[in-house]
């Protein structure tokens, strides 16, 4: 039996569709009030935890804390990781940064992403992704990513 991705990858954006949905906007009028919203707060010193799902040996729990622009600090799996450039595309800001990137590309990004908002603050939740043109003989990387946001603490001002 063959399946076909591009069937999978439409029924899953059709049973997500609901937990990103904001009226009938755009995914692009979705992510710009989104975004407009995480500006409008100000929060420029956080804590955030996020569930990195991927083929990677940077998969896991990564906990970060972000201010005055930078990844202070970062653990994934509970160990100190230096590497607070990698760290900080699992931040707040790393996600909106992403998202928009890939938005800007279009139809060249060999990307499909599925990004999901918070019910209460609106900030990204999830952000789902898969590559859309799989190397079969053999697979050269995995199809498909997650980064869910577990806990997010902003620190008062």
């Amino acid at each position: 039996m063959k399946v076909n991705i591009k069937n999978i990858f439409f029924a899953a954006l059709i049973f997500s569709y609901p937990l990103q949905s904001y009226g009938e906007e755009s995914l692009e009028g979705k992510l710009e009030k989104s975004y407009s919203n995480w500006k409008k707060d100000g929060i420029t010193h956080y804590l955030i935890k996020t569930n990195y799902s991927a083929f990677s040996p940077l998969s896991g729990l990564w906990e970060i804390e972000f201010g005055s622009g930078k990844v202070l600090s970062a653990r994934l799996n509970s160990e100190k990781n230096s590497n607070l450039k990698i760290a900080f595309r699992f931040t707040m800001d790393g996600l909106y940064q992403m998202v928009e990137k890939i938005y800007a590309k279009g139809k060249s990004a060999q990307k499909t992403i599925i990004v999901e908002y918070d019910e209460k603050t609106g900030y990204i939740k999830r952000v789902s992704g898969i590559i859309e043109e799989i190397s079969v003989n053999p697979p050269k990387k995995d199809t498909g990513f997650s980064i869910e946001v577990i806990e997010f603490k902003p620190y008062k001002k």
